[in-house]
């Protein structure tokens, strides 16, 4: 897991982070919809609510 996954996923959680720098380029579409289920889970195994972006 690289900084492109650390900053979408605190995006997901609403935070605001800045774009990846280059060479890196940002989660597509598809990333995000797994990193969600992904966090998701995690959130749903240790019985934490999780913030969604406004």
């Amino acid at each position: 897991m690289g900084r492109t996954s650390f900053k979408a996923a605190a995006r997901l959680r609403g935070l605001p982070v800045g774009p990846v720098p280059a060479p890196l380029t940002d989660a597509g579409p598809a990333d995000l919809a797994d990193l969600e289920k992904l966090l998701d889970g995690g959130s749903n195994l240790v019985g934490a609510v999780r913030r969604r972006a406004a």
